[in-house]
């Protein structure tokens, strides 16, 4: 697993959650019903998402053997699942 490639991934996804976000607050604000509702909708699918690669990192993690050749590796994972 590419630990780099995974962090920029999600940073990338709470990005964008926050831009749909913040998009969906102004449609609603200009009562723009659908354009909300299509917004909460891209907001479930990116949350959706994040919480994959969550998981995923998770299952990584348990996968490794706790040993000192890896201990850089696990706190890297920590740090990121600390993040989402």
């Amino acid at each position: 697993m590419n630990l780099l490639e995974t962090k920029q991934e999600i940073l990338r996804l709470k990005l964008e959650l926050v831009s749909i976000q913040i998009e969906k607050s102004e449609a609603i604000q200009q009562q723009d019903y659908l354009k909300a509702a299509d917004l909460r909708e891209k907001e479930h699918q990116v949350t959706e998402t994040l919480k994959n690669q969550k998981k995923a990192l998770e299952t990584y993690l348990n996968s490794l053997v706790p040993d000192p050749s890896n201990l850089e590796e696990i706190n890297s994972i920590l740090i990121i699942l600390k993040d989402i």
